[in-house]
């Protein structure tokens, strides 16, 4: 069965909104080199993810820029779950809709493929861990306050607990802390 993998960016207050705002100074060849090693061959997104990764990813200085991997995020399958949208105009996109979010994913996680990646960690990844469908949690801790905000833009708000287990940390010369977990084996 496919990995279901949620990797996001978080500062060490805890912020998850606008990542581009605070990580951007620790990109450095360590750090791409273990970006570089999350590999998938499905995209999985909320709406509001959707929405800012079709503008950036299809701008033609991106796709210069980023070459091959720009590609691979053009040509990828790709579901958006959303409300709202009736169409995806994102190349290979399909749209899910919120109540058929678990089935939707237990149905991709069963075809033949590779990892399924999500970025950031919103409303349908909290959704999917409390399913029992998320498989690997990837927290990127940055070293750095990003201050104040709302609530709704830290990693963990509604209260639930979920017990996991740390598989793996790694810390980067610059500081970042890369910690993947996995759903707590029963006890």
């Amino acid at each position: 069965m496919r990995k279901l993998i949620a990797k996001t960016d978080m500062s060490l207050d805890g912020v998850i909104d606008n990542p581009g705002a605070f990580t951007a100074p620790y990109w450095t060849d360590e750090w791409n080199e273990h970006a570089g090693a999350l590999t998938f061959d499905t995209l999985l997104m909320g709406r509001k993810t959707y929405e800012g990764f079709s503008a950036a990813w299809t701008r033609p200085e991106m796709l210069e820029a980023e070459g091959e991997f720009a590609t691979h995020m053009n040509t990828v399958p790709k579901y958006v779950v959303s409300s709202t949208l009736d169409t995806a105009e994102w190349n290979n996109t399909t749209v899910v809709r919120p109540d058929d979010l678990e089935a939707e994913v237990t149905r991709i996680k069963q075809a033949p493929g590779g990892d399924i990646v999500m970025f950031g960690f919103g409303g349908v990844a909290h959704q999917l861990l409390k399913a029992g469908l998320l498989d690997e949690l990837q927290v990127w801790i940055y070293p750095v306050l990003a201050g104040a905000v709302e609530v709704d833009k830290l990693l963990f708000r509604d209260g639930t607990q979920i017990p996991l287990r740390l598989n793996n940390a790694t810390t980067l010369k610059s500081g970042v802390i890369i910690l993947s977990f996995g759903p707590a084996e029963p006890s």
